[in-house]
């Protein structure tokens, strides 16, 4: 298993079966479906730290979310995305 600070590409969350958690601001949290993004991508990035605008929040409707990774071996990593950000 890598290090998981090198891991900046939603391929390589799927090459490493990596979890991707979206958590909001509000406390409400959902998995992306990481495999089928690259399968039919919808959004125009491939950056894990850039998928956090294209991320609305079910509850409260925010789209700055916290994106956390989670690889099989425990080590975790948060992508912040700042509010002034380009997409």
């Amino acid at each position: 298993m890598p290090a998981i600070e090198i891991i900046e590409l939603l391929s390589e969350v799927a090459t490493y079966d990596g979890r991707l958690t979206a958590v909001c601001s509000c406390g409400h949290q959902g998995d992306i479906d990481v495999p089928a993004i690259l399968r039919k991508p919808r959004v125009p990035v491939s950056e894990i730290k850039r998928l956090g605008g294209w991320i609305r929040c079910k509850r409260c409707g925010g789209r700055h979310p916290t994106l956390r990774l989670t690889l099989p071996d425990g080590q975790q990593r948060d992508y912040y995305r700042a509010f002034g950000a380009a997409h």
